[in-house]
């Protein structure tokens, strides 16, 4: 079977680490695999040699200069972009080249399978393959509900292409009714695999006392100001207790003033990008997760890989059904400020709590395991119709 993976960067990140778990497996059971980047990052995670990699840039020459069709692009079916408004059509003029290369580049892997992940590549890829006769399987990774596209374009653009999808794979059951209500998209859950942790190695040793950890970029939708907020109600009850959030992003200033405007010093520390994050959770003494959407948030499936019990917001859509209230995590309602500070106190003074939380917690590694999550692919991948002709049909330019 030959797949082609269509996604926008190989860079540090949730989904590529994702993407780069089921390629490199997927080879290992004999698949043809190739990756296809929409930008020319390298991979942030190794790739095993039977693996592929493509980039979208390395087709764009040819387009350059090249006059673009005005206002209409000749992309899918017209009839389904019957009253386009401009915002759509001005993209769908300024995407043309892109579009038209990743065309060119997917009829040249010839394969059995296009799977997309993240929605502007999906939008990007159905329309690349539209009148082909390939099955096209989208991922979505983030929560609907909370998730928009940034641009009223790309918003208009999602609901009119996801239709065209053999299949939309979803990470949540909430997910999954979402697009099959909203966009009348057939869609599957298949969660994201939990591998089981490196072995240890030697790391630096542990900070005096304990630590409270959390993982993620530094952008408004993981809440960090929320959980410095929490953090500082309960600190002077707990003097043993620091708090470490690992990651980087645009909101590191806003942060790290609300830390010393909150009085924390040195009991707030941001390390930056966390490179190995099972070392970091092997040092810490609890994890918290306080995004207020989140997807299938891998960052929390390690910790609790790595025998680390959870404090995390119940917030749409994915850690409830990862965590389970009580028996190896806490669930707090998100956005809950005084709630979260309750259930750190608690299990900042409670040692045998917390020992109890973390007896069950590797038992994530069975319920998504790798062997189970390549069970469901294997199951959709049956299911899909088989493609008369993998080659699309022609586009023109």
């Amino acid at each position: 079977m030959r797949i082609t993976c269509v996604l926008p960067t190989l860079r540090c990140g949730g989904t590529e680490r994702v993407v780069t778990t089921l390629a490199n497996a997927w080879s290992g059971q004999g698949k043809r695999v190739t990756l296809l980047t929409l930008d020319d990052a390298p991979p942030c995670w190794p790739l095993a040699p039977g693996v592929g990699l493509e980039r979208l840039t390395a087709w764009l020459p040819e387009l350059a200069g090249r006059p673009r069709p005005a206002p209409w692009p000749a992309l899918g079916p017209r009839r389904r972009f019957a009253g386009a408004g401009d915002r759509e059509l001005a993209l769908l003029a300024a995407e043309h080249d892109a579009i038209l290369a990743l065309r060119r580049a997917v009829a040249a892997q010839r394969p059995d399978l296009v799977l997309s992940f993240i929605y502007k590549a999906n939008v990007r890829t159905l329309l690349a393959a539209a009148g082909g006769r390939m099955p096209v399987v989208i991922c979505e990774r983030s929560d609907p509900h909370h998730l928009g596209l940034g641009e009223r374009g790309w918003e208009e653009l999602r609901r009119r292409t996801y239709p065209l999808a053999t299949r939309l794979v979803a990470l949540t059951p909430a997910a999954r009714d979402y697009f099959a209500r909203q966009l009348g998209v057939p869609a599957a859950v298949i969660p994201n695999p939990v591998p089981p942790p490196p072995p240890e190695e030697a790391t630096r040793p542990r900070r005096r006392g304990r630590t409270l950890v959390a993982v993620g970029r530094l952008v408004p939708i993981k809440g960090f100001d929320l959980l410095l907020a929490a953090f500082a109600r309960v600190a002077p009850r707990h003097p043993d207790w620091t708090l470490e959030i690992h990651g980087e992003g645009d909101e590191r200033p806003r942060l790290e003033a609300a830390a010393a405007r909150l009085g924390l010093g040195g009991r707030a520390i941001l390390p930056g990008f966390a490179r190995h994050p099972h070392a970091v959770l092997r040092r810490a003494d609890l994890f918290v997760l306080t995004s207020l959407a989140e997807g299938f948030p891998n960052a929390l499936c390690e910790a609790l890989a790595c025998g680390l019990p959870a404090v995390c917001f119940d917030c749409p859509s994915g850690p409830r059904h990862i965590v389970r209230h009580g028996a190896d995590g806490v669930l707090v309602p998100a956005g809950d400020v005084a709630g979260l500070a309750r259930a750190l106190d608690h299990l900042f003074g409670d040692d045998a709590a917390r020992r109890r939380l973390a007896a069950r917690a590797p038992e994530i590694l069975e319920r998504f395991s790798l062997e189970r999550i390549l069970g469901l692919w294997q199951g959709l991948f049956d299911r899909l119709p088989s493609p008369r002709d993998p080659r699309p049909a022609a586009l023109s330019a």
